[in-house]
């Protein structure tokens, strides 16, 4: 019988605490901005059952822990893991008016993020390392209805 070979478990705790700042500013009569900053301290512990305690790990520091046909937690040995970030983001956002009801606004924005309670699940140690996302948009925008 094949029973939990993925053997998903971990009880996990996550704190985090942030501090956010933003401001807006009619620049002249047509151009708007607004921007923000975020830094956020991300807290991340618990027990579950690893057999690689780094990422990418080759050698097996849990060799119990290794899943297979009919492994169970019961055969294994809990292993504690905790890991800390700061995570820091930014946004800001222009908007430009070219005449009245027509437009153009963008948008960027950079985010940090660390590996949440949930990747620690599995057998391995997920990756530890802070990951940087980016995005951008632009919009034209009329107030005027068409037609």
């Amino acid at each position: 019988m094949i029973q939990n070979t993925g053997a998903e478990y971990f009880d996990a705790h996550e704190t985090k605490l942030a501090l956010y700042l933003s401001d807006k500013w009619q620049a002249t009569d047509r151009l708007w901005l607004s921007g923000g900053v975020r830094l956020e301290r991300y807290n991340v512990g618990g027990t579950n059952y690893m057999s690689t305690l780094a990422f990418g790990a080759t050698d097996v520091a849990h060799p119990e822990n290794e899943r297979g046909v009919n492994w169970s937690i019961k055969q294994g040995t809990p292993t504690e893991f905790k890991a800390s970030w700061w995570l820091p983001s930014f946004n800001l956002s222009a908007r430009y008016t070219i005449a009245k009801g027509f437009g153009v606004m963008a948008e960027g924005i950079a985010n940090a993020t660390g590996s949440a309670a949930l990747n620690f699940v599995g057998a391995d140690m997920p990756n530890l390392d802070r990951i940087w996302t980016y995005s951008m948009a632009v919009l034209v925008s009329s107030t005027t209805p068409l037609g």
